[in-house]
């Protein structure tokens, strides 16, 4: 047997795989520090917005929120009603005769469920209006974060604090014994 013919190390190569690897490496790391930074600014807010808080205080639910204001409520609801309307109208008018297409029917049930879901938000916005300018020398907060959190937690049932609404609200002043219904989470 002859000798064995073994590939050679060349200066050239050892340079084309060193480069090779520390591309792959280099952009490995970019992707990493890409994806970093991406979420970076969500991270940033999220310690900034807890610092300083206190731990929420386990609550079995909240108490109950101000009665709704018919005044208020459709002073709230009248440009988006108006809004409605004419949109409901211009879907009739386009029906050439008087027997309604399913199509038609369709269009219009989906503009009526679209403004009863925007009075259902409407709503517990004013109820969680109101209940926040019951609490005493409590500030609003730079860009209405405060407000959201709370409209999140009402939203499950757990706002306000039973404790702050019972001291606050005489028994004169409770709300009506069957209150308009709220989408609230179970168990939880």
């Amino acid at each position: 047997m002859g000798p064995v013919d073994r590939p050679r190390l060349s200066v050239l190569r050892m340079l084309a795989a060193w480069y090779s690897f520390t591309r792959w490496t280099f952009s490995a790391c970019m992707g990493r520090m890409q994806d970093l930074a991406e979420g970076g600014a969500d991270r940033v807010k999220d310690t900034i917005m807890d610092l300083g808080c206190p731990p929420p205080a386990v609550s079995e639910g909240g108490g109950p929120l101000p009665a709704l204001e018919m005044a208020h409520f459709s002073d709230a609801l009248r440009e988006e009603l108006g809004r409605t309307l004419t949109r409901v109208v211009e879907v009739i008018n386009a029906e050439q005769t008087g027997c309604w297409s399913p199509q038609t029917e369709e269009q219009v049930l989906a503009l009526f469920a679209e403004l009863a879901q925007a009075a259902l938000e409407r709503a517990l916005d004013l109820r969680v209006g109101a209940a926040e300018s019951l609490l005493p020398g409590e500030e609003s907060s730079p860009g209405g974060w405060l407000h959201r959190y709370r409209r999140m937690l009402a939203e499950d049932g757990r706002w306000p604090p039973a404790s702050e609404t019972a001291a606050q609200t005489a028994p004169s002043e409770t709300p009506a014994a069957n209150p308009a219904p709220r989408k609230c989470a179970q168990g939880g």
